[in-house]
């Protein structure tokens, strides 16, 4: 599949420059870096999620203080 994007020539120095320095064909670089922001942005979303799940109360599991300590007792000596 193919997008096109159009750039300012600013944009376009910068995203060369950029490419440049990683040692990457300019198309390649573009592609991961774009890649690389949809899964940020898809990491952000489910972060967003779950604070809202929190402060509606849901999804919410919580241990007891005794909980913890023999849940890192038990890995320390397994």
């Amino acid at each position: 599949m193919s997008i096109t994007v159009d750039f300012s020539p600013a944009d376009v120095q910068l995203i060369r420059s950029r490419a440049s320095e990683e040692k990457m064909e300019l198309s390649e670089f573009i592609r991961q870096t774009m890649l690389k922001y949809v899964r940020n942005a898809a990491y952000l979303a489910e972060i967003d999620r779950r604070t809202e799940d929190i402060r509606r109360g849901k999804n919410i599991i919580s241990f007891t203080d005794e909980e913890w300590d023999r849940m890192i007792n038990e890995k320390e000596f397994s």
